[in-house]
Order: C-alpha cells, then structure tokens, then sequence
C-alpha cells in the first residue's frame, strides 16, 4: 500500500493535475470569465436599487444615443477636421469628447471650406517688372501652387496658405 502511494506520487510530481483535482489555473481561467460574464450582463440588463438609480440610468442613457445619432450623422469631413482638432490638442479623443468639441463648435465646423475646394494653381510668379524673373540659362519655368484653408487655434481663426514650387531641371 505504501510503495504505491510512493509510486503514484513520484510520478505525479511534475503534473499540475494531481488526483483529478484541476489546475490553478483553469480555476483562475473560469473566475475571470465568470466575472466578465456577468459584467456584460450587468450593463446589458443593469439591476436598480432606487428609483434615483434607474433615473440616472435612463439620462446615461439617452445622453449615449444623443452621442451616437450626432456622431452617425455627422458628415466624413467634419468628423475629420473635429476629430484632428481633439488628438492634436490632447493626444487622443473618445467619441464623446469628438461630439462635445462638436456641438461647442458647430458654426466653426459646418463652415470650413473642405479640402478639395481650397486647392488652386496659380501661374508661376513674375517679377514686379512684369514679365518672366531674369534665368541665366534657359532652364525651362517652374509651377507654384498655392494652397488656402480656415483653421481655429484657441478660438481665433486664421487662414492657412501654403506654397509649393515645383522647378524642373
């Protein structure tokens, strides 16, 4: 009788399954997935202990769908410029921190020229002489393209214009 208590537990030494009584970690594996299990479901179907708490449910609540409608609807090139704004100010934003600078801000954003529109090439530059600038050699002329769009910085609005020369050689 002793020899195969021995026996079985030399053998068993390097199992974590000893006798069929589970591992550590299984049981680890289905307390965690117990515990989210019913963290779905409590935000699913939520339990109230007061009315207080079912009316503070209900303005949560609505005030997500509010969130949700504003920022479906929302059209692409808004929700980029807002969005750009939000994570170029703090370094990242959340759906409803995209609808709050939104709605703060909403002439602002409806109004901004979108980016296709601001796009426009001009000829290239002449001198104040009026002709072409002075080239010691016949290099052929370059193109100048100016670009042009509104941008808010702390809640003054100013005008981006961008120029990019294009020369050839």
């Amino acid at each position: 009788m002793i020899a195969s208590l021995v026996t079985i537990g030399i053998s068993s030494c390097g199992k974590k399954d000893v006798f069929g009584l589970g591992s550590r970690d299984r049981v680890t594996e289905e307390y965690v997935d117990s515990t989210i299990a019913a963290g779905v479901q409590n935000y699913i179907n939520p339990l109230f202990n007061s009315v207080d708490d079912v009316l503070a449910f209900r303005t949560k609540y609505l005030e997500g769908q509010a969130i949700d409608d504003v920022f479906n609807t929302m059209p692409e090139e808004v929700l980029k410029n807002v969005a750009s704004v939000c994570i170029k100010r703090e370094g990242h934003v959340s759906k409803r921190g995209i609808v709050y600078e939104y709605r703060a801000n909403k002439d602002v954003y409806n109004n901004l020229p979108s980016s296709d529109s601001t796009k426009s090439v001009l000829p290239p530059t002449s001198s104040s002489a009026g002709g072409q600038p002075y080239r010691p050699d016949s290099a052929p002329v370059g193109r100048v393209e100016y670009t042009q769009h509104d941008t808010t910085i702390g809640g003054k609005t100013y005008k981006v214009r961008t120029k990019i020369e294009t020369t050839y050689e």
